[in-house]
Formats: C-alpha cells, structure tokens, sequence
C-alpha cells in the first residue's frame, strides 16, 4: 500500500472516530448523570 492510500485511510477512521463520539458523549453524559467537570455545574443535585 502506497504512503498516501494509508494517510488517507488514517485520516478518514479519524474523522469517523471523532463523530462518533460527538454524537454518542452527550447521550453518554445524560445516562450517567452528573460528572462534575464535564457538566460544569448544571447538573440537578440529587
């Protein structure tokens, strides 16, 4: 496989990575509840 055909794959899983976890963090967040750093203070006490 040349250089560029593996930069291109690398790029490519990258970026599908990143949008997976921009769309399963806030669900993941919501399900756990409070994490403090994350919520900055927003989240209900309990």
């Amino acid at each position: 496989m040349r250089l560029v055909e593996a930069v291109m794959m690398v790029v490519v899983m990258f970026l599908s990575v990143m949008l997976v976890l921009m769309l399963l963090v806030p669900h993941l967040v919501r399900s756990l509840g409070c994490t403090g750093r994350l919520s900055k203070g927003r989240c209900p006490k309990r």
